[in-house]
């Protein structure tokens, strides 16, 4: 009796197994989208590559983990980046992608941020008094695959990482060291402010200072210069010009009605001294402007100071 019973037990299981098997193939036909195993992404890193008043450009680094036993290929894919929850990056990824079975796939996006749009991000969240917050990355994948033609398979990830602020210039004033008929030297301080909650050094600098819309002299920098995290620093920029520059600058601020500009534009690589890969060898290029007489009119006090001392 016992054994009819098991045999009866085990029947049924069959039985069961059967319709749960032929319910599913049956499903599979009429929607393979119901059985069709969503691949998942992860943030693998973002990497800066130039950063300017306007823009901060970079690369967005994805892995597609896919985890179905059948690859497919991906059209395009259509990307998002959000921080904090406002969308700062849309864009597209024109080029076919294969994504494996039980595979992963890296791709790496072009991502472009208006400043901007950045800054009042960072704004928001320095209100808050937050140093990091959520990075969340959206992608849409057009896939050949007959039954998602029509609909492509969205994707999200999220992660936490630190703020990016962009570094600030100020031009401060500037110091006559040597004052020749063939040439004349002077240094320019400038202050750099790192609002970030990582140090950074900047190498290869190179400068331009232009005049009223004219370049009036330009030079490099052989020095590093160590920028700490959350602090400043005043770094003095050697110049040099020839007394014909001099003569019709001088020409120029005689003229009162003749509104006198400056724009000094600094550039240098950004490497990140804690060996973060966000900044290898960064392009940053900054530019601090303003009226030129106030800044001669700072350099003057500088020059009464150092006469005192």
């Amino acid at each position: 009796m016992k054994r009819t019973g098991w045999i009866v037990l085990v029947l049924i299981l069959v039985l069961a197994g059967g319709y749960l098997v032929f319910r599913w193939q049956q499903r599979s036909q009429k929607d393979p989208e119901a059985t069709f195993i969503k691949p998942r992404i992860e943030m693998a890193g973002m990497q800066i590559l130039h950063i300017d008043k306007d823009y901060t450009k970079g690369n967005m680094k994805i892995l597609i983990h896919n985890p179905a036993p059948v690859g497919f290929e991906a059209d395009s894919l259509a990307y998002q980046l959000y921080i904090a929850g406002i969308k700062v990056v849309q864009s597209s990824y024109p080029k076919h992608v294969d994504i494996n079975s039980n595979d992963s796939s890296l791709i790496t996006l072009p991502v472009t941020i208006k400043n901007e749009e950045l800054i009042q991000t960072l704004k928001q969240l320095e209100q808050k008094g937050l140093d990091s917050t959520e990075y969340t990355a959206k992608a849409n994948i057009y896939t050949d695959l007959p039954f998602l033609k029509k609909k492509p398979v969205e994707l999200e990830v999220s992660k936490k990482l630190p703020l990016l602020r962009l570094p600030e210039l100020k031009l401060v004033d500037a110091d006559l060291d040597k004052l020749g008929f063939k040439q004349t030297k002077y240094s320019v301080r400038t202050e750099i402010t790192n609002k970030n909650v990582f140090p950074f050094v900047l190498r290869n600098a190179r400068f331009q200072m232009n005049l009223n819309g004219e370049k009036f002299t330009e030079g490099t920098m052989p020095e590093v210069v160590n920028i700490p995290a959350k602090g400043k620093e005043t770094i003095e920029v050697p110049m040099s010009i020839k007394p014909n520059q001099l003569m019709e600058t001088g020409i120029d601020l005689l003229k009162k009605n003749k509104k006198n500009t400056y724009l000094f534009v600094f550039e240098a690589n950004l490497v990140d001294k804690e060996d973060n890969k966000m900044f290898d060898n960064s392009k940053l290029k900054m530019e601090s402007s303003g009226d030129l007489r106030e800044l001669i009119k700072n350099t003057r006090e500088v020059i009464k100071e150092n006469k005192k001392k």
